[in-house]
């Protein structure tokens, strides 16, 4: 079971689907013929994307999962590496994961002519642009992320599980903060690394970008949730969990 809640203002109120909260925070993607949506961060994209789609396949959408820079490979039946692949998987289950293998067990980007033809077949294409090695929160490196230049909203990903728990730890690419590597992640650590990342992505691309705190497990991880929102003075952000099966990934994707 998932749970997503959309806070603004400092208020949360539960949503019934991850997509309409997304669309409650991006009212552009409810009105789109065909959305992109690239996600960045940490601790939560993956599943982020995989859930997502697979509520999004329920609904009858044509779905596209894709990566501008690496992501775990799914089964060899979900995975088109030409254009071919991709309309069959596309027209027949509904649900496809873009890339080409890389011979160590994850895909990576198709190529720029595979992209423009899953984003004229599928109506929601999901894009992982960003990398994590699975830690919960991280700062950007000098060519990161990827994102699409046809995006039409960021969602960026932070874990709150990193919540007092030292840095270097649990923060890929913790250098490039402005702390020591054995800091704490307060709430003021964990602010000052998210307000970065979006201040980043914000100067670089002109599509809305939404704050996204996962492993928002329990009433009072929420709460605190809603207060670093409003330390970070964003009007509007969402949090969300998982439970462990869905944080499987695409090893239990029902499509």
């Amino acid at each position: 079971m998932c749970r997503i809640f959309s806070c603004r203002n400092g208020a949360a109120e539960e949503m019934p689907s991850l997509w309409q909260g997304l669309a409650c925070s991006c009212p552009l993607l409810a009105r789109k013929e065909t959305a992109v949506v690239a996600f960045t961060g940490s601790g939560g994209k993956t599943t982020w994307i995989y859930r997502l789609a697979e509520e999004l396949c329920r609904q009858g959408k044509r779905v596209a999962v894709a990566t501008t820079t690496h992501m775990y490979e799914p089964p060899p039946e979900l995975l088109a590496d030409d254009a071919e692949t991709m309309k069959s998987l596309l027209e027949g289950r509904g649900f496809a994961v873009i890339g080409q293998r890389d011979g160590r067990g994850k895909i990576t980007y198709g190529g720029d002519a595979l992209f423009t033809a899953c984003r004229a077949l599928a109506d929601v294409v999901l894009v992982e642009a960003d990398g994590s090695r699975q830690q919960p929160l991280k700062c950007f490196g000098p060519h990161e992320p990827v994102i699409p230049p046809d995006a039409d909203c960021i969602v960026h990903v932070a874990g709150l599980s990193a919540l007092g728990r030292p840095l270097d730890e649990i923060c890929f690419r913790w250098e490039q903060s402005r702390w020591e590597r054995r800091q704490a992640v307060t709430d003021e650590v964990f602010a000052a690394v998210v307000r970065s990342c979006l201040a980043y992505l914000r100067r670089s691309w002109t599509v809305p970008v939404i704050p996204v705190f996962n492993q928002a497990d329990e009433e009072a991880a929420r709460l605190r949730g809603q207060d670093l929102l409003r330390r970070l003075d964003e009007p509007i952000g969402l949090m969300t969990f998982f439970d462990k099966e869905e944080r499987e990934g695409i090893r239990c994707i029902s499509l």
